[in-house]
């Protein structure tokens, strides 16, 4: 089994960059064969998220996103 794992900093609250970085590190895996990528906690949104949870727009924007990594 081959393991990409993702040593990156998400950018708190910066899900459009987040996701980017997610796609960019998924397709390199993809290209190299790769059975499972790892990614560092709560990633998409960043940590600590605080606040940034009670927001219903964010909520929204999250699941947006996790619709459009669903696709690929």
């Amino acid at each position: 089994m081959k393991v990409t794992i993702a040593q990156l900093n998400p950018v708190i609250g910066d899900l459009a960059g987040n996701t980017q970085k997610i796609i960019e590190v998924w397709d390199r895996a993809n290209r190299e064969d790769s059975d499972l990528v790892v990614f560092p906690e709560m990633f998409l949104v960043g940590y600590p998220p605080q606040d940034l949870l009670e927001r219903d727009g964010f909520i929204r924007q999250v699941g947006d996103s996790l619709k459009r990594l669903a696709q690929i």
